[in-house]
């Protein structure tokens, strides 16, 4: 079967008019005539992108059709999109571990600091702490501490 039959076919099975797809692929209605009756044997691989959109099929599929692809260069251009999509999904991994490692720490530290009773640990340690609703500086901590081992003549 030649590839303006196979094109017929497509569009038939979809139920789509000559008309629609040569809209929907932004080509003439002619020259979608001429291609699906075979008086235009092998057009560019920029109209059989169009097709391709048009009839919402694979673009190397219609191109092997067209005989610009063979097998081959299909397996390998099949290979190649898969390699680098599998790239892409290791690189999404790694960063979304990397962010689950960040999770964890974050919890783990919240989850000390609400746990601790140790006050001294609270101000010693570099964790953010309040006091009515204000973050307590450095300074403020060290004269909480300076304080509280006053009174309890440390």
């Amino acid at each position: 079967m030649d590839f303006g039959s196979c094109i017929r076919e497509m569009r038939e099975e979809k139920g789509m008019s000559g008309r629609e797809l040569a809209r929907r692929a932004n080509i003439s209605q002619a020259y979608l005539s001429q291609l699906e009756r075979g008086e235009n044997k092998k057009p560019s691989p920029e109209i059989i992108k169009k097709i391709a959109k048009g009839l919402d099929e694979d673009y190397n599929d219609l191109m092997t059709l067209a005989g610009y692809l063979h097998e081959a260069e299909l397996i390998q251009l099949e290979t190649e999109k898969t390699q680098r999509d599998t790239e892409n999904i290791k690189s999404e991994l790694l960063q979304a571990q990397g962010q689950l490692k960040k999770l964890k720490l974050l919890q783990s530290v919240d989850n000390y600091i609400q746990t601790t009773k140790d006050l001294h640990k609270l101000l010693t340690l570099n964790f953010d702490v309040y006091y009515k609703d204000k973050l307590l500086t450095k300074e403020e901590k060290q004269k909480f501490l300076t304080i509280i081992e006053t009174l309890l003549n440390w």
